[in-house]
């Protein structure tokens, strides 16, 4: 029998799910009865930041509409997103995510003026896009846990990645909304290089205090210090009493 792996909801993701929940109701309680629609007043659109509206880029995340888009992307923030924040810590994972949007707000806008017509005017919102960076960052870390593609079939992290990959490569090219696939796309891309741009500096680092070691030899051995860093090169060592089975 698989076991199932769920982690405790970290400190960072309760709050992003309660933003995303608390924006998903303002935003539906907005349109319903005020008739403002928060998505055109603060989704990052190509037109808007033409006309100077630059604070779009960083708004764009807030804005949470779609019951489906809300509860995903909330889970994903739990069981993905509090294992990577309790891997790094607090501080790292915020910079992770505030890279993440704004990596995907450019590459959105490059590929919206790329793609042209009425792509140029769709307000793009939202936090669904970090789904994506969390997914391949988790798959670099912990290849071989198993995720429940839709729920039914067990798929390894590394092979789920390929396939969101592949979906995205298709809407980009076969569906109206291209702009977002691709920038979906960069946003994988994105996390596959944060977390294995650390651990390519985790080996350098090392491979250098190896070096200075080796040259200092045992001249210093009666006055080391105890050091008080810990590197995090996000490479899983195997252990065997771990779940390995996400759902």
């Amino acid at each position: 029998m698989q076991n199932i792996y769920l982690p405790p909801l970290t400190k960072v993701n309760k709050y992003l799910i309660g933003i995303i929940v608390a924006s998903f109701l303002i935003s539906a309680v907005f349109a319903q009865f005020l008739n403002i629609s928060l998505v055109n007043t603060l989704g990052l659109n190509v037109s808007a930041l033409k006309a100077g509206l630059i604070y779009k880029l960083f708004t764009y995340p807030f804005v949470n509409t779609g019951l489906f888009n809300v509860v995903f992307t909330g889970l994903l923030f739990w069981f993905l997103g509090s294992d990577l924040e309790m891997r790094w810590g607090a501080k790292r994972y915020l910079q992770y995510l505030v890279i993440a949007a704004l990596v995907n707000a450019f590459a959105y806008t490059i590929f919206a003026l790329f793609m042209g017509g009425a792509t140029i005017n769709y307000p793009f919102h939202g936090m669904a896009f970090l789904s994506s960076a969390m997914c391949v960052s988790y798959a670099c870390i912990y290849p071989d846990r198993i995720f429940q593609f839709f729920m039914i079939i067990p798929v390894k992290a590394k092979y789920f990645c390929l396939i969101l990959a592949g979906m995205n490569v298709y809407q980009g090219f076969f569906t109206p909304g291209g702009a977002q696939a691709f920038a979906n796309i960069a946003s994988m891309i994105f996390g596959a290089v944060f977390v294995l741009g650390f651990r390519a500096l985790g080996h350098y680092v090392r491979s250098q205090g190896s070096r200075i070691a080796t040259k200092q030899g045992g001249k210093s051995t009666s006055k080391k210090k105890k050091s008080h860093l810990r590197l995090v090169d996000d490479e899983e060592r195997p252990n065997p009493d771990e779940p390995r089975f996400w759902q």
